[in-house]
Formats: C-alpha cells, sequence, structure tokens
C-alpha cells in the first residue's frame, strides 16, 4: 500500500510512483499508519485538499469527531475502497463475480436464464363440430418457439391438421392435411411431419404437402435436424430414417427378438443430434406400455443403453429433465444428455393427461420456451365397456362394469361371452352370463388371450403365452363354468394367437408369429407334441384369421398391397383367393349362415355379401354404420357376431375417446425446476 503525502490518498497498486492527482511523489504506507490526529482531527487545514474516497460519485471530507483506534482502522479501509483506481479494480471484481454467478445459474437451469415469470394456463377449444381424437396416435405438437400449437381434429368424421397461432385467436385447418395424425414440427418450425392415409408426409402451415414414403400402422415421428426424419413404419417394427425430401429409407434400429423386444416406438432425437431415445415394447405386454423402459440409442456407434424403466413415451426438457407418462399421469426425472443418465427420484408434474395405454401414446408436447401444451384426461381412457350395436349403429350398453376388456367372443347360443380382462397376452379370460349378469373367472395366472367356444359351448379354449425367452404359447381348453383345471392341448414357439377351431374339433387355425412384422397363420392339431403346418404364409404380414362356420373358407388380413386389406382362402385345397375389401379393412367376421363377411375400415363397419353354393363370390363393399371403436388390439379381436340376431358385441371407450379443447401452459420451466430441482 502506497499513499501520498499532500493529498493523503491511499493507493493499492505498489507499482505507481506518483499520485494521479497531483503528481507528488507516493511513499510507503497508508493513512492510517499517520497519528490519529494528522487524519480526523477536523476539517481541513487552510489550503490542505480533502480526502478523496475511490469509487464515490463527489468528494467528500472525513468526518470530525473523536475515534477509537478500532474505528481508525474500519474508516482507514473505507477510505481505501474510496480511492477512483481501487474503485475500478473492485468494481471489476464484482462484475466478474456477478458474471460467474450468472452463468452458473443459467448452466444450473439447462441453459435458459434463471427468472421467475408467471404461470399462464389457457385453454385452447376445438372448432365448432370438431373434436381432437384421443386413440392410438399423438395429436398435437408445439413449433420450437412454442408460439403455434398444431393438432389433429375431426369434423364429421373427416380428419385434418388445425393450426392456431398464441397470437390469433382462430384456430384454422392446414389444406392438404386430410386422413392426418401424429404431427410433430420441425426444429426450424417451418414445416410438420404427420402420418396419412399409411403414408409419412410433410407439410408447411400454408398447406404445401409432400409425400415422403408408405408406412403401415405406424408408431411415431421424430425430426433429426432439418433433413432427416426418424420414424416407425409399423407396430412390430425398429426406427427407420429417412431424408426430409423422400427416398429410401435406412433402418436404424431392429427388436432384439432374443430379449424379447418387440417394438421400438415414439422416437425424438436429442439435441446432440445423434442419440435418439424410444419406448421399448416387449412381446409379453403388446397392449400395454405402462411398463416399458426407455431406450437411448447413439446413431453414429450403435451403442444403446436403458435409461429410464416403468415408463412410456419420454420427451427431453431444455432444463435438464426428462418428461415421461405413466398411468396418465407426467412425471419429471433431472436427465444429463450428456451422459445419457438420470439422477434423483422421478416426480409427479402434471395429473390427468389423456393417453391411450395400448399404444403407449400420450398427448402432451413440450416448446424450447417453456410452453407446455396437453390434452385433458387420464388412466380411465383404458377402460372399455361392452355393449350390443345394432346393423343401424344404435347401442345397448350391458350392463358389464367398465374395465380393461379386449378379445370378446360369443358363445354358439349368444347367451354368454368369454372376454379377456387386461392386456392381450397378460390378462385373464372370464365368463359374463349376458342374460342373468353374473361372470366366472376362468383364469388366474395373467398370462392368457383369445378364448374360443367349442362348438358345443361347454369348453373354452385359449392362448396362454410364457413371455420367457423363447416366447411360447399352449392352447388350453378349460371347462366353460370353471369346475376342472384346464388341460394343455398343444403347443408352439413364439406368441400365437387362438382363432378357431374347426367345426370337427381336431384342429386350431392360429395366428403364428403375431409380434413380428411377417407373421403368417397355421393350423395345428389339437394333440401334445403336434406340429403346425402353414395355412398363409408370404413375406407380407398375414393375421386375423376367422373361419367360416362351415369350415371351408378362411378370411383374413394382409398388407402384401401395402396395407391392410381382407382376403378370403379357400381351405378345400383347391387353392382359391379372393380379394374382399377395396379401400382398407381389418377384423374380418363371418356371419353365422356364413353368407355375409364383415370388417372395419378405421371407425366404420362394411358388408360384404357372399355365396359358396359352388364357388366363392363376393359382392361390393356396402358401410353398416360409423362410430365403431377404433382399437387395433394386438390380437385383432374387438368384436363378435350374434349368432341369434342381427346384432354385435362390440368394445367401446368406458369415456369419450375424443376431447374438445387443448390446454397450454406458459412459462411451465419455471414450475418444472420447483418440482424437480437439479438437486433433490
Amino acid at each position: 500500500m502506497k499513499r501520498c503525502p499532500e493529498c493523503r490518498k491511499d493507493y493499492l497498486d505498489d507499482s505507481l510512483l506518483y499520485c494521479l492527482d497531483d503528481g507528488t511523489p507516493l511513499v510507503q504506507g497508508t493513512v492510517s499508519d499517520e497519528p490519529v490526529t494528522a487524519i480526523l482531527s477536523g476539517g481541513p487545514a487552510l489550503g490542505e485538499r480533502p480526502t478523496r474516497y475511490i469509487g464515490a460519485a463527489h468528494e467528500t471530507n472525513v468526518p470530525a469527531g473523536p475515534t477509537t483506534d478500532g474505528e481508525t482502522r474500519v474508516k482507514s479501509a473505507y477510505a481505501a475502497l474510496r480511492d477512483p483506481r481501487t474503485g475500478w479494480i473492485v468494481s471489476g471484481v464484482l462484475l466478474m463475480a456477478v458474471a460467474g454467478l450468472g452463468f452458473f445459474a443459467y448452466i444450473r437451469s439447462g441453459g435458459q436464464q434463471a427468472r421467475s415469470s408467471p404461470i399462464v394456463r389457457y385453454e385452447v377449444a376445438a372448432p365448432d363440430k370438431t373434436s381432437f381424437n384421443l386413440v392410438r396416435w399423438p395429436s398435437i405438437t408445439l413449433s420450437p418457439d412454442g408460439s403455434t400449437l398444431v393438432t389433429t381434429g375431426s369434423t364429421e368424421g373427416s380428419w385434418r391438421l388445425y393450426a392456431r397461432r398464441r397470437d390469433e385467436t382462430a384456430i384454422k385447418p392446414i389444406v392438404g392435411t386430410e386422413g392426418a395424425s401424429n404431427p410433430v414440427f420441425s426444429p426450424d418450425g417451418k414445416w410438420i411431419a404427420f402420418l396419412a392415409d399409411r403414408t409419412l408426409k410433410k407439410a408447411t402451415l400454408d398447406g404445401q404437402v409432400e409425400t415422403l414414403t408408405k408406412v403401415d400402422d405406424s408408431r411415431g415421428i421424430g425430426w433429426a435436424g432439418e433433413d432427416s426424419l426418424i420414424y416407425t413404419p409399423d407396430a412390430a417394427e425398429g426406427l427407420f430414417r429417412i431424408s426430409a425430401d423422400g427416398g429410401e429409407a435406412q433402418r436404424i434400429t431392429e427388436p432384439d427378438a432374443a430379449k424379447n423386444e418387440r417394438t421400438h416406438r415414439w422416437p425424438q432425437v436429442l439435441p446432440d443430434g445423434k442419440t435418439v431415445i424410444f419406448t421399448l415394447g416387449t412381446v409379453d405386454s403388446p397392449d400395454s406400455y405402462e411398463k416399458s423402459d426407455i431406450v437411448a440409442f447413439n446413431m453414429a456407434t450403435g451403442a444403446s443403453q436403458v435409461i429410464l424403466q416403468g415408463a412410456s413415451i419420454a420427451r427431453y426438457s431444455p432444463t435438464g429433465h426428462l418428461i415421461f407418462a405413466r398411468e396418465g399421469s407426467l412425471y419429471g426425472v433431472v436427465f444429463d444428455a450428456g451422459t445419457l443418465s438420470v439422477s434423483g427420484k422421478p416426480q409427479l408434474v402434471l395429473q390427468g393427461v389423456a393417453g391411450d395405454e395400448t399404444t403407449g401414446m400420450v398427448h402432451f408436447a413440450i416448446a424450447e420456451d417453456g410452453t407446455l401444451a396437453y390434452v385433458p384426461g387420464g388412466s380411465g381412457a383404458n377402460m372399455r365397456r361392452i355393449a350390443w350395436v345394432d346393423r343401424k349403429g344404435l347401442v345397448q350398453q350391458t350392463e358389464l362394469a367398465p374395465a380393461q376388456y379386449n378379445d370378446v367372443r360369443l358363445s354358439p347360443d349368444g347367451s354368454r361371452a368369454a372376454i379377456l380382462t387386461g392386456s392381450t397376452g397378460s390378462g385373464d379370460v372370464w365368463v359374463f352370463d349376458l342374460v342373468r349378469g353374473t361372470s366366472t373367472r376362468l383364469t388366474f395366472n395373467t398370462r392368457n388371450s383369445t378364448p374360443i367356444w367349442s362348438a358345443d359351448g361347454k369348453d373354452i379354449c385359449y392362448a396362454e403365452i410364457d413371455p420367457g425367452m423363447p416366447t411360447s404359447t399352449t392352447i388350453m381348453c378349460k371347462p366353460a363354468d370353471g369346475s376342472r383345471d384346464a388341460e394343455p392341448i398343444a403347443s408352439l414357439g413364439g406368441t400365437s394367437y387362438l382363432k378357431a377351431i374347426t367345426p370337427d374339433g381336431l384342429l386350431a387355425i392360429v395366428d403364428s408369429e403375431r409380434n413380428t412384422s411377417d407373421s403368417n397363420i397355421v393350423q395345428l392339431k389339437l394333440d401334445q407334441g403336434a406340429t403346425p403346418t402353414d395355412l398363409v404364409r408370404t413375406p407380407f404380414s398375414e393375421y386375423a384369421s376367422a373361419l367360416a362356420p362351415d369350415g371351408r373358407w378362411l378370411a383374413y388380413q394382409s398388407n402384401e398391397s401395402g396395407r391392410p386389406e381382407i382376403y378370403v382362402r379357400d381351405m378345400s385345397g383347391a387353392g382359391g383367393r379372393w380379394q374382399i375389401s377395396t379401400a382398407g379393412g381389418v377384423e374380418p367376421r363371418w356371419s353365422h349362415d356364413g353368407r355375409e363377411l364383415y370388417y372395419r375400415n378405421f371407425s366404420q363397419l362394411m358388408s360384404v355379401a357372399v355365396t359358396t353354393a359352388s364357388t366363392f363370390q363376393a359382392g361390393k363393399p356396402e358401410p353398416l354404420f360409423e362410430g365403431i371403436f377404433d382399437l387395433r388390439t394386438n390380437s385383432g379381436i374387438t368384436y363378435d357376431v350374434d349368432p341369434k340376431g342381427n346384432r354385435f358385441l362390440m368394445m367401446r371407450p368406458a369415456e369419450e375417446s375424443t376431447a374438445s379443447s387443448v390446454m397450454i401452459v406458459l412459462n411451465w420451466f419455471d414450475e418444472l425446476r420447483r418440482l424437480v430441482p437439479a438437486q433433490q
């Protein structure tokens, strides 16, 4: 420390030689080294300069009055801080400290400036006579800057994309997007990728539409930068990559059968541009994704790792979190995108979000500016009711309480129904008396699917699926009243669904290897040790087999044309085959007299008149009614035909499968950081 003997100003920089004010040579020491009376003896003497404090906006004299030695040292230190040069140094240090703290807060907040902004919530209503779909595919997306919401909407049965800008009051249709689902904004916000008519497309907000590639029953789209997309072309497939301009697609992942994997779906590419996260579905749970794994896959190295368990459709947040769905709610967990690791315990961040457990889809989207969009709902969307529906579409509910029903089958006299409660392959068979309103539980190990009645209605056979590695299926039979234990009748490898028993009771018709993208149809003698023989096997996927009442004609669906269509094959050995549907079709069923064939085309039930007297002939498909529940379970069984009347027993959602509004939350990241802090 040096001082000026003339003006008594202290300097922290010992390298200075002269006073910056009057040029007087500096001496070693400080003002406090002088006697107290020399510094604090009152006002300055005549002709003396007042003491100046560095950093002050003006000059001031040292206050007069008696003081202690301790006070002298404090005042001297204060005087030193008021020195002009010392002030610049201290100010610089303080500025650096503030900048460091700001940078630390920036890093801790996941790259977003830490601030406290009000949480704003508002509702975007669907246009008049329009609703948002809640089944199978995500229905909403946000532009990266959060300014624009795009959603799928249905008006009088016609689907398309709608857009709503934050600074506008109206929600408007996007031209050329008829039949659209699963919209996803590109990172620059210029394009929306979507599915329509089993095709992957992209469109701008003003209606410029481009076709990229054909898909089947796709399960998710994600952008990999501006120039390519990652997608799942079918429900039992891995991930593919395609240029944003179209062209040939490249496979990047394939489900590992040895590890019981069935599907890689709902992809999202992380900010590094090389890592994609997705939901991994297993063979033993094809219709429920509540217990799925979230996997990170490095597209450059081919390495993959499980980053989260018991979740579905995870999405990355710029705050350094993963947001994922579980039982109708959203959870958040701290996530390091560099190490691909989570830390801390997942925390509930939002309840009551609509989704579809059978596909693992949940309706929510997150923008980089902290905006959250979601469709209100909950786990009740997975609950179903069983109802009678007549040929005009009039619905009459049965007395069965809502549950997660699957694989409905009517007894030969139509008075009882064998129904699976739970997911296909991991549920139990129940028998419901539709006249008396009673029920009997037939199985208890939650490993079953596809019950079928014997011709006399006394027994029920079903497929019991062992989810081990490798997976195997056993055909079991048990009295319909549960009076005896089930007996194993025949076995075969893989995941297979029992679809029919021939009228003579000797053969089973089975959809084989259903959890792959090239399933086929086989027949199997109902004897232990019997070997299955092929009925329909091609390079494509054939399933949903339905045997005519006389046992001669087999209806099924195949994707050989690029979309599922209904076909009929002659079982007598003549080798004839006929295409029944003309614009797509799934889930064929025969009338009790074999003169009519029904099938579903999305939410429409179709009917085709057939004659089989000498040779097979089919009429023109005719629509019966709209509004059936378009649920594609893995088994392909959602309704049955009443053998004693002109009506159908159908599964329907216990709650509405559509919504009328989307909720928007602004500045949601502040709430997320509070609910899921970086340090828990």
